[in-house]
């Protein structure tokens, strides 16, 4: 679904004058239909990206924490 999405809001951002709303948002469902299409449930254990583990710690508690 976010790929039909995606697809959605490039196509309006074609067609219309683009405000930072419209860009934000299909910023954010690239991202996440990125991340669905890279997930595999018949693996185990995932080799992430630095930008991958980036986009998975960023925003948690532990990110904030000074650790090597």
């Amino acid at each position: 679904m976010p790929v039909v999405l995606s697809i959605a809001a490039i196509t309006e951002m074609i067609h219309t004058e683009q405000n930072i709303f419209l860009t934000g948002m299909t910023v954010a469902l690239i991202a996440d239909s990125y991340f669905a299409m890279r997930y595999q449930e018949s693996k185990e254990n995932i080799e992430y990206t630095n930008f991958e583990l980036f986009a998975q710690e960023s925003w948690t508690s532990e990110a904030f924490e000074k650790t090597n």
